[in-house]
């Protein structure tokens, strides 16, 4: 990590909007456009029309964007549907969402990543997760969930990757996502 850039072989892949303006913001995206792939912005700057309009710049046909702490910004995730197919998959840490905020991803179908780690998701909210359909990778960490929620999950049928990391969990509920044929990793 040098700065606000992540260099892997040489290149920068992923870069920190964290305490910057929308005009920096942009202009770091910019900069990096030929070879980012993440983006983590901890202070809502990605929902920036001037960055959102870097990112669409962005030359990789994956992005992942890592948003934390978004007090105050959950109303503008619809923005980010302006990405389209580049947004590969969400990262929301301590993002301080309640059960009806998840309701503004169910448009993102295209996206094929979502983890959830601290942000305080409920039966409730898994009812929209389950409408992306799409969703390849699904982390729930420190997740409120009991089994209730647990057929609602086994509808994503493309699953790959889950990890649910919450208390109320039982074997029982658990023993419902059998039915996903291509699940890989479950922890």
């Amino acid at each position: 990590l040098k700065g606000r850039t992540l260099l892997v072989n040489g290149q920068v892949r992923a870069v920190l909007l964290k305490d910057l303006t929308a005009t920096q913001a942009a202009a770091l995206v910019k900069q990096h456009a030929a070879t980012l792939t993440s983006v983590l912005d901890d202070g809502g700057a990605v929902f920036a029309p001037a960055v959102l309009a870097a990112l669409k710049q962005v030359r990789a046909p994956r992005l992942l964007l890592q948003l934390h702490r978004l007090r105050g910004h959950v109303s503008k995730l619809p923005r980010l549907a302006q990405l389209g197919n580049k947004l590969w998959g969400l990262v929301f840490v301590a993002a301080l969402m309640t059960d009806e905020d998840y309701k503004l991803l169910v448009p993102f179908k295209s996206l094929r990543a979502l983890l959830l780690v601290d942000t305080a998701l409920t039966d409730a909210g898994v009812g929209f997760i389950a409408q992306l359909t799409g969703l390849r990778v699904l982390h729930l960490t420190w997740a409120d969930i009991t089994d209730a929620a647990v057929p609602k999950l086994a509808t994503l049928t493309h699953l790959r990757r889950l990890r649910l990391q919450a208390k109320k969990l039982t074997a029982r509920g658990v023993a419902h996502l059998a039915k996903l044929r291509d699940l890989r990793t479950l922890d």
